[in-house]
């Protein structure tokens, strides 16, 4: 599906490359507030995860360190 079908704030998400080594097809977008990620690849919705919400994250502070890397695909060449 595409990320406008699921119908979420587009100003409250942050878009990033969705991909290590960077591959234009794929973004990643988080919502910090609420703590959804997604990831697409060629504008269609691939993953979506639940990273707890900015308000939770003190419980576990090391491991929502950087919320990029949880979402991005690592590609190893």
């Amino acid at each position: 599906m595409p990320l406008s079908a699921l119908k979420l704030e587009q100003k409250r998400l942050l878009r990033f490359d969705g991909s290590m080594p960077r591959n234009k097809e794929y973004k990643g977008y988080l919502d910090h507030e609420s703590g959804i990620g997604i990831r697409t690849y060629k504008d269609m919705v691939e993953e979506i995860m639940y990273l707890a919400a900015a308000k939770d994250r003190h419980f576990c502070s090391s491991y929502y360190k950087n919320l990029k890397d949880l979402i991005q695909l690592q590609t190893i060449y």
